[in-house]
């Protein structure tokens, strides 16, 4: 139906450009508790 949609009215947007996500997203690598042990580490971007 979305696509008929567009078809008949012009562009319909369906979310966020994957630039935007990108852009908004915090981007960091996981490391392993148990290779580097520490009181203060941030947890990863799912643990938070």
């Amino acid at each position: 139906e979305l696509l008929a949609l567009e078809e008949r009215i012009g562009n319909v947007s369906t979310g966020l450009s994957e630039e935007t996500i990108l852009k908004c997203l915090k981007q960091s690598k996981y490391n392993s508790s148990a290779n580097h042990p520490s009181v203060d580490a941030e947890p990863c971007c799912i643990c938070q």
